[in-house]
């Protein structure tokens, strides 16, 4: 057992950690534009629809309806809003929600050095895409801090039904922030009565109990999505997703960006096979000290299983529903578990060597070099577009007051939701937002002409010149 100097320097040095963590999540939520999908949210559910509407998928709603963070941001812009900030707020939070959530379970794990509890914190939290989400205003973020607040209540493995309640409450509020998360809290209930079910000493009587609690959960959580996303099944976009399969799309695009910071996405496909390895290390530890029941046995035990039902279970689903396989960023459930998993084998392995603090220091400093080289301090990685939003309009704008006139601004289809937000809350005065339907219109006439990406740049000379040039494409000015 260690000292209590021990267990202070553990706290010392993982709140320092998530406070880094947390305070690179807040200067994205405050600084960056907010982006397409963000500034549909917005339009569409904050402003275009009631919190009834809302919850009800009303008027046509798409998977585009987080519902739980549509409500949430609903309620900051009523306290606080349209600020970036004030609509990104949940999402800050649910990330001070996940660093606990991961404090909980390398508390529970008595046994490590004050290396390897370093080396589990940034494991998790310096991941630069998944931490991305954090500072949207989207429901990714909510739903992985819930549902790992969920994951830590039944991984310490507290049989009393009020804690089964809790956990189950969190990961039906993951679920309602994001509808991918269904099948991965059927896995985590799965795994948690399995693990009953081969070492608890719980009785009929207390097992029936949190049988009750789950299915009671089930149905009302059913009763509350069934229809919504009955429908959104059927229509063929209950998220986003792949259809190459769960290595390809879901592994595959997780491995991708792992390896872009580095430059070495091109490698990814070499990555995504080490994932079935992982599983079965992870099975064949549990195979072999099965007789054990530690805490970290328990971590690798809920981490392998919940990974292989997950795994199982949107295969199932892609076969018999056509339901897509995630990727990119709803495939992000995965990373915190894949993470946990080669953390608790490589814990397990090395606690008894005397080289264990420099293996976990080593990689403890890998894990961070890869963040520094892949953390955008610009830009969000998924919606990168977006990032000259603020500037393009500042500077119609400002040129648009200083000569006293109102300039048409016309723009790709990608960008104009977020010109619209900005447009709503009314900072960028003198503009005439103009969208066209095609991807290029090099006939259309605005005073302004925006277009992503250089495509088109040769075709717009004939009738605009350029006027000013961003990260992500080029504002033209008409002659």
């Amino acid at each position: 057992m260690y000292s209590p100097s021990s267990i202070r320097a553990k706290g010392f040095v993982y709140s320092c950690l998530a406070l880094c963590f947390l305070a690179l999540a807040a200067y994205k939520a405050y600084f960056l534009a907010f982006t397409h999908d963000e500034s549909l949210s917005y339009l569409d559910y904050v402003m275009g629809r009631n919190s009834w509407e809302v919850i009800n998928f009303a008027r046509g709603a798409s998977a585009n309806n987080h519902p739980l963070n549509s409500l949430l941001m609903k309620g900051c812009y009523t306290l606080f809003g349209a600020a970036e900030w004030a609509l990104r707020l949940p999402n800050l939070l649910a990330a001070a929600a996940f660093a606990y959530a991961l404090w909980r379970i390398l508390r529970a794990l008595p046994r490590l050095s004050l290396p390897l509890f370093f080396l589990g914190g940034s494991w998790l939290l310096s991941q630069a895409y998944f931490n991305d989400f954090f500072s949207l205003a989207r429901g990714y973020g909510l739903s992985y801090g819930f549902f790992l607040l969920a994951f830590a209540q039944l991984c310490l493995i507290k049989p009393a039904t009020k804690s089964l309640a809790w956990a189950l409450f969190f990961a039906c509020l993951s679920v309602y922030a994001n509808f991918s998360q269904l099948i991965p809290l059927l896995a985590l209930l799965a795994s948690y009565t399995l693990y009953h079910l081969l070492f608890s000493q719980l009785d009929n009587k207390k097992l029936k109990q949190q049988l009750t609690v789950m299915s009671l959960g089930l149905l009302g959580l059913a009763g509350f999505i069934g229809r919504p996303l009955k429908g959104l099944i059927d229509r063929k976009e209950l998220y986003f997703g792949g259809e190459k399969g769960l290595l390809q799309d879901t592994i595959g695009s997780l491995a991708k960006h792992q390896l872009q910071g580095l430059g070495l996405e091109q490698y990814s496909v070499l990555l995504c096979y080490a994932y079935p390895l992982l599983l079965l290390l992870g099975l064949l530890f549990l195979l072999l000290k099965r007789k054990e029941n530690s805490p970290i046995y328990r971590l690798i035990f809920m981490s392998s299983l919940l990974l292989s039902l997950m795994s199982i279970g949107h295969i199932l689903a892609h076969k018999l529903f056509g339901v897509r396989f995630l990727i990119d960023r709803t495939a992000l459930i995965y990373l915190p578990f894949i993470q946990l998993l080669s953390f608790a084998l490589f814990a397990a392995l090395v606690q008894k060597w005397r080289l264990q603090s420099w293996l976990a220091g080593g990689f403890s400093l890998l894990q961070l070099y890869i963040f520094a080289q892949s953390w955008q301090p610009h830009a969000f990685r998924e919606w990168a577009y977006d990032q000259d939003n603020k500037a393009i309009l500042s500077s119609v704008s400002e040129l648009a007051q200083k000569e006293q006139k109102t300039y048409s601004l016309g723009t790709y289809w990608l960008n104009l939701p977020s010109f619209r937000y900005y447009q709503e809350r009314g900072i960028y005065p003198g503009i005439q937002l103009m969208n066209y339907r095609a991807e290029f219109d090099a006939q259309a006439h605005f005073d302004f002409y925006y277009i992503y990406a250089p495509y088109g740049y040769e075709a717009l000379k004939q009738d605009y010149r350029p006027y000013q040039s961003f990260a992500e494409g080029q504002l033209f000015r008409h002659k």
